[in-house]
């Protein structure tokens, strides 16, 4: 016999191959009112020793303060003949086991030792109450108000008779001498009156004070050194935060757990638990009654495995709780709870998280509580279900459960616990299943826990087939490409927990039962109903080697069908539950979206399926393409996260062999040889406004099943532009006009605008061109052009004529192709302007020496350096290039020398500045300056030279500057 219970507890739906979508049931109470059963059962103890905290786990909540009742809403007036006393008096009170063992340190918190019967020595009591005033005597009590703690003296420790004339006793009694013996007091004899004012907190980390063995390891907390994760999102938590009060996640995890009759077993558990927030509401009074309630949101997905046959309710600690409020605290733990009786493997399926409190309040007399009544105030919406193959019932459910003390004493407890449960019976070779959401209140009172009241909301009522004993996983069944495929296992007997192995060479087929088709698997050869397909169509197929069956065929499974497997155990059927088939495909990629040729294409995103034919062990996967199916788009604004606004008409497409659809090609409609128009169409271009976005709303049909999405584009405008220009034969003029000199010459531009997505062609009513025509001609003298920013400061806009007609460019039928040629004629003209800067020769012409010779300085002005030459001088006269220094040499033939001196602008040098403006830039090297030189030799010994004079200097030559002029 075996017992497996595998509980997951959350929100939404995860609907298996093998069963059949089910309905959510919703109810809600926001009284105290119990929707449920008041049961008051008895119940076993959940007290349990937590171990405590690692040094990381309380490095890591150094930060978070216990949560605790704030002073003000706690009033305590002390009997008038207490003592009151500090911890520095009740730390030395110890057990007769410490004073005898000779221990140190007390293993017990003060008030745990008070109620064993503790001991403290004389001294230290009667000092204490001597700087009170007071004296210790039999049936003395003392409290300490901020430990919690509160004891009467007995009597002093006196030992005598025996202990007097036997050492071996009296030594054994020596550690007890000088002691006061202690007991603990009444609630009456330490209180006149105590109120704890209604306070609900919110606990904190820093009120988890202990875990159970191997709890810590799974932790799972921002910047936790432990953390893991699953890694499998469907196995891992959907609705806590990141950063909740506690989160768990188990891996095949042993954990310690307590029967009900106090025996110790063994657990596995795997899944997760978490807590977000646990609110603690308390109050209390020794005659206005008491309400301890809890408000939780918790979320739980758990497989927990035993390893024995257990009939009775099994108890896992979790964690300890403690909340202390000076002369009392509230301290429990958390724990969960699972309950098993059948003999087959159960896996519950079902996710709750809900906010819901639950508690216990009633009456007071003397501080003691004499009445007890549930508290509830849930709003529950819960969705499951279960995958199983007997009979059985089971359930598991988790929670907190904190009891209050005052000065040790356990006055009154409470527990709540969420969670699900399934009760199952077999009829014939069906089981009817009932899928229930599970609410607990424990109470603890007078040293008894009982289970006060149970709520029992059903999640899922249904009926499935019995597979005796086979477990059957539909993996995929696909509308389309149109598959079904999944694995069989046989259960091997006599194993705990239940373990299964594959089935080979089973003989299966698959049905594939039409909507509207009743199928009974307790009929009479239930297969051959009226409409029911079969695959294969004749006989049966076998499972392979891992236990797999695989059918695919196109026309196999439409919207509504219901899929059964059929499996032969010797001559008999048995039948799965049946399976919904799914169009899996549910994303989709828009590529492009053309604002101008209004069309859309893109492709039904593939899907990683399992490759059913590899023939390896191992399961593999591939890509599985969504081909030929209806693709509807239709475009849509958005101006903000929660408007959604269409626009335009419908368009329809086809998918190829890849999923890829465009809105250009649309398919055949019903009517053979008609094709369906997407004329009306039309794709609105992105806005400019960032905070509109366009997308499209994407419908997938496929057999009469259908998938829908939401898709944000970007939109296109793809036209290009090719600019071609050719020479106008014989158009290069020279003229001069208004003094100036003028070089002309015309080419002619044209323009190609293609649409290369389609044949809508630009017209000339849509075209519109911003001409460019730039001129430096006649611009002042005082404007320096060194870099283009300076010529743009005078570039004249002109807006393009809209009378200007495209060419459309057509077929050989006369049909637009979606290219348009616009062309003009445009011509260019270079003016040529004085040069600013000219260089010009300003030594004189002339000079004389005799027959000893000398030397004659040549200057000029203009964009300095210069290079000086001279052409045709007497043999042995030079001139120094850079310096223009001319050098006469003696004994020259006596007359008169003429030849030409040349200046010339010397660029070679000189490398453009990046910090000062360039005086070169935008200017053409200015012409060279030639001056005619006489050179006069008389052979006088007196001869001398003139000294140079300048000369006026010339008119500036020309240089060009082009100007357009465009010309139709």
């Amino acid at each position: 016999m075996k017992k497996w219970c595998a509980v997951w507890i959350a929100l939404v739906l995860f609907i298996l191959p093998l069963v059949a979508p089910i309905q959510a049931v919703v109810s809600s109470d926001s009284s105290d009112s119990w929707p449920g059963d008041i049961d008051r059962q008895p119940a076993a103890s959940f007290e349990c020793d937590f171990e405590e905290p690692s040094v990381e786990w309380l490095d890591f909540v150094g930060g978070e303060e216990p949560a605790t009742f704030s002073k003000e809403n706690i009033h305590v007036d002390l009997a008038d003949s207490v003592i009151e006393i500090d911890n520095q008096v009740t730390s030395q009170l110890a057990t007769a086991g410490q004073l005898l063992s000779g221990a140190a340190k007390p293993l017990l918190r003060p008030d745990k030792i008070i109620a064993e019967g503790g001991y403290i020595a004389q001294d230290i009591l009667d000092e204490a109450a001597k700087s009170r005033g007071r004296t210790v005597k039999n049936g003395t009590i003392f409290v300490d108000t901020e430990g919690g703690t509160a004891f009467k003296v007995v009597s002093p420790s006196v030992f005598s008779g025996a202990f007097d004339t036997d050492d071996a006793l009296g030594s054994l009694a020596s550690p007890l001498q000088n002691t006061y013996g202690l007991a603990r007091p009444q609630l009456s004899e330490i209180l006149d009156d105590f109120e704890l004012t209604q306070e609900t907190i919110r606990l904190t980390r820093g009120n988890i004070s202990g875990f159970a063995p191997n709890i810590e390891k799974n932790l799972i907390l921002p910047g936790w050194a432990t953390n893991q994760s699953f890694g499998d999102s469907l196995k891992d938590f959907k609705y806590l935060s990141n950063d909740p009060l506690i989160k768990l996640q188990f891996s095949n995890q042993t954990l310690q757990a307590n029967l009900g009759d106090g025996k110790k077993i063994e657990v596995t558990v795997s899944g997760g638990l978490g807590i977000e927030v646990i609110d603690l509401t308390g109050r209390y009074s020794g005659f206005g009654g008491y309400r301890i309630e809890l408000t939780l949101k918790q979320e739980s997905f758990l497989i927990v495995e035993m390893s024995a046959n257990v009939n009775q309710e099994v108890y896992i600690p979790i964690l300890g709780l403690d909340i202390p409020f000076g002369i009392g605290r509230i301290s429990g733990g958390i724990f969960a709870v699972v309950g098993l009786d059948g003999s087959l493997s159960l896996e519950i399926e079902a996710r709750d998280y809900t906010e819901t409190t639950m508690g216990v309040r009633g009456g007071t007399k003397f501080y003691i509580p004499t009445s007890v009544k549930p508290i509830f105030s849930q709003g529950f919406s819960s969705d499951g279900d279960v995958d199983l193959n007997g009979e059985i019932d089971g359930y598991l459910k988790f929670g907190p459960m904190v009891g209050l003390e005052l000065f040790g004493f356990d006055l009154v407890g409470a527990g709540v616990f969420l969670g699900a449960g399934v009760h199952v019976q077999a009829d014939n070779k069906m089981l009817d299943v009932n899928l229930y959401g599970l609410f607990n209140v424990y109470v603890k009172l007078a040293g008894k826990t009982l289970n006060l009241a149970n709520y029992k909301p059903t999640i899922l009522r249904r009926r499935q087939s019995n597979t005796a004993g086979y477990r059957i996983k539909v993996v995929e069944a696909f509308i389309s490409p149109g598959l079904v495929g999944g694995i069989i296992e046989r259960e091997i007997p006599s194993t705990v927990p239940p373990r299964f192995e594959v089935a080979q060479t089973m003989k299966y087929r698959i049905l594939v039962i039409p909507d509207g088709t009743l199928f009974d698997p307790n009929a009479a050869a239930p297969a051959e109903q009226a409409g029911i397909r079969k695959y294969p169509a004749t006989g049966y197929a076998t499972t392979n080697e891992v236990g797999e069956f695989y059918q695919a065929d196109p026309q196999m499974l439409y919207h509504k069908d219901k899929v059964v497997i059929e499996f032969r155990v010797g001559e008999e059927s048995f039948y799965s539950n049946p399976a919904t088939p799914t169009l899996p495909f549910s994303s989709f990629t828009i590529a492009k979206a053309d604002s101008f040729s209004d069309f859309a294409t893109g492709q039904v995103n593939p899907i990683r399926s399992v490759d059913w034919e590899d023939g390896v062990p191992d399961v593999q996967y591939k890509w599985t393409y969504c081909g030929g199916a209806i693709v509807n788009l239709s475009q849509y604004l958005s101006m903000n996260y929660d408007q959604h606004v269409p626009t335009g008409d419908q368009a329809t497409a086809y998918t190829d062999q890849w999923g890829n659809f465009d809105t250009r090609k649309p398919p055949l409609a019903v009517v053979p040889g008609t094709q369906i128009s997407n004329a009306g169409f039309d794709v609105y271009e992105t806005p400019s406004n960032w905070g509109s976005m366009v997308g499209y709303d994407v419908s997938l049909n496929y057999h009469e099943a259908t998938t829908t999405g939401k898709v944000p584009v970007r939109t296109t405008f793809d036209i290009s532009f090719d600019r071609t220009i050719q020479l106008v034969p014989n158009s290069f003029r020279k003229y001069e006009e208004d003094g100036k000199l003028i070089h002309q010459v015309q080419y002619d531009e044209s323009i190609w605008i293609v649409n290369p997505n389609g044949t809508r062609t630009v017209t000339s009513d849509e075209f519109r061109y911003n001409r460019i025509v730039f001129s430096t001609q006649d611009l002042g003298r005082t404007t320096d052009y060194h870099n283009e920013t300076d010529l743009v400061r005078n570039y004249q806009w002109v807006l393009g004529e809209s009378g200007k007609q495209l060419i459309p460019l057509l077929d050989s039928e006369g049909r637009e192709t979606g290219a348009a040629l616009f062309k003009e004629r445009v011509t260019v003209e270079w003016v040529w302007q004085k040069h600013p800067n000219p260089v010009k020769i300003t030594s004189d012409d002339h000079t004389t020496v005799n027959q000893q010779g000398g030397t004659f300085a040549v200057t000029a002005t203009g964009y300095a350096p210069f290079t000086f030459s001279i052409n045709g001088a007497p043999t042995g006269v030079q001139i120094d290039a850079a310096s223009g220094q001319l050098q006469i040499p003696a004994n020259l033939e006596e007359g008169e020398h003429v030849f030409s001196i040349q200046a010339d602008e010397d660029r070679s040098n000189v490398a453009a500045s990046f910090i000062f403006n360039d005086p070169y830039q935008g200017h053409a090297p200015s012409p060279p300056d030639v001056q005619v030189f006489t050179l006069t030799v008389l052979h006088d010994p007196d001869a001398t030279s003139p000294a140079p004079t300048p000369t006026l200097a010339p008119t500036p030559t020309l240089t060009p500057t082009p100007t357009l002029t465009p010309t139709p």
